[in-house]
């Protein structure tokens, strides 16, 4: 009657539970409640009789501030440069496709040419290269060889028609050559298939590949305790930046087609 007694007294003054009711913890519940602990990647410091962090935590704390300190923040600067870099890529490409000079390059690689009775590639003899955006520019290595390229463009049918460059003897300038409404129509469908693949493609450059190399780095951040609120901040963010990129190649591809059809 007594122990009741003292132990009801303590539980009124002191506030603190008689054993007996007091929670019973075996070790597979404790076992199981410390993994879940250890899960969240947060770590406690231990220490020692002195009151000193015990080395072996300190290397563990180390290594986790470690971890969370190489790993940036998102920065939304490089990857906007980046979209920036691919978007005047793209419109470089497309300008080539709508003055047709892509297909006009190709064509040339592909020339024989006849010098002295022996047939030999275009490649060979000369390089061909867009100028100003329209003409081509066919630069001959050897002056003797020349008239035989002249000769070999005009005889292809292709529509094109080298001049001699009054500048530099070595030079021939193929002048830009207005396509037919048919041909423009296939320019204008090239376009929009570079502009899908520019935009969703596979390759190792497109608007797409750009966002998931962003995304890649933000699930990274969030697994070495980023807060949540930081990482959907930054994930809206780019998702922004995205929308308002993809809308200007758009934009850009839609100019050139027109400028192809009317021109």
């Amino acid at each position: 009657m007594a122990s009741l007694f003292s132990r009801s007294l303590r539980k009124i003054f002191c506030g603190v539970s008689p054993p007996s009711a007091r929670p019973k913890w075996n070790r597979a519940h404790v076992a199981s409640n410390l993994r879940t602990f250890q899960s969240t990647g947060i770590l406690l410091a231990k220490k020692n009789k002195s009151g000193k962090i015990k080395d072996k935590t300190k290397a563990v704390l180390a290594e986790s501030d470690k971890i969370e300190e190489d790993v940036e923040r998102l920065d939304l600067k490089q990857v906007e440069s980046e979209y920036k870099e691919f978007i005047q890529s793209f419109s470089s490409k497309v300008r080539e496709l709508r003055v047709g000079s892509e297909a006009q390059l190709q064509f040339l690689s592909k020339l024989k040419v006849s010098v002295d009775g022996l047939e030999q590639p275009f490649d060979a003899l000369a390089s061909a290269r867009m100028v100003g955006g329209r003409d081509i520019h066919v630069s001959v290595y050897d002056p003797s060889t020349k008239d035989a390229i002249k000769k070999a463009i005009v005889g292809s049918n292709n529509g094109m028609n080298p001049q001699n460059d009054l500048k530099k003897d070595t030079v021939l300038v193929i002048p830009y050559v207005q396509p037919s409404q048919e041909r423009r129509t296939a320019i204008a469908m090239q376009i929009r298939k570079f502009t899908e693949a520019s935009r969703t493609g596979n390759s190792a450059s497109t608007l797409r590949r750009i966002r998931d190399k962003a995304l890649k780095h933000l699930a990274v951040m969030k697994n070495v305790h980023y807060s949540d609120d930081i990482v959907f901040k930054q994930t809206k963010e780019l998702d922004a930046l995205h929308k308002s990129m993809d809308k200007k190649l758009q934009e850009l591809s839609a100019a050139a087609q027109r400028d192809i059809m009317v021109k």
